[in-house]
């Protein structure tokens, strides 16, 4: 009898071993699935962030030299927005248009300034050139007009007619000139 019931106490053992094993085999690998999900979203959280860390590693490795430059472009434009002149510099362009009409033997020379528009952080003046005389007179009082001047300006319309009795071109031009506002007032 002894003998029947430690036989029965081993299977039981047996089989209480075996069922005990199978719990913790099923709940390690539940458990460990977990883990490796956990860890594979871990790695690959770590290579996207290792990438996005290495755009923004070269993107900000020449922020200083960007920044220098930037100051440089600044103080730059100030020079210019300092040489932009004022609404008293009109009579300064109608001299300068004199001037250079008699240079380059022009006639019949009109520069007339319309009302002063104004903008956010800028105004035009808007003005009328007429001016008559050779192709190349009048080619060359341009090119002198608009680039000598300190003046940034745009031009919109412009005609041409020929007068044959006097051999000359006659030139009309619609333009602006820009000018700079500032907190103190015009520039």
């Amino acid at each position: 009898m002894i003998k029947i019931l430690s036989e029965a106490g081993l299977y039981r053992t047996r089989y209480l071993v075996l069922f005990s094993c199978i719990v913790f085999a099923v709940c390690y690998f539940s458990i460990l699935d977990d883990f490796v999900d956990t860890l594979e979203s871990a790695e690959k959280k770590e290579v996207f962030l290792k990438s996005r860390f290495e755009r923004k590693q070269d993107k900000y490795r020449n922020l200083e030299p960007f920044k220098q430059q930037q100051l440089e472009l600044i103080k730059a434009l100030d020079f210019y927005v300092k040489a932009m002149p004022d609404e008293i510099d009109i009579n300064k362009e109608q001299f300068r248009v004199v001037n250079l009409s008699k240079q380059y033997d022009l006639s019949d020379i009109s520069l007339v300034f319309s009302n002063k528009i104004k903008a956010e952080f800028y105004f035009k003046q808007p003005f009328t050139l007429k001016v008559s005389g050779s192709f190349n007179d009048i080619y060359y009082f341009l090119y002198d007009f608009f680039y000598g001047s300190d003046r940034a300006a745009s031009l919109h319309d412009f005609s041409i007619t020929f007068q044959e009795n006097e051999k000359s071109l006659n030139l009309k031009i619609e333009g602006k000139l820009y000018g700079y506002l500032t907190d103190e007032g015009e520039r």
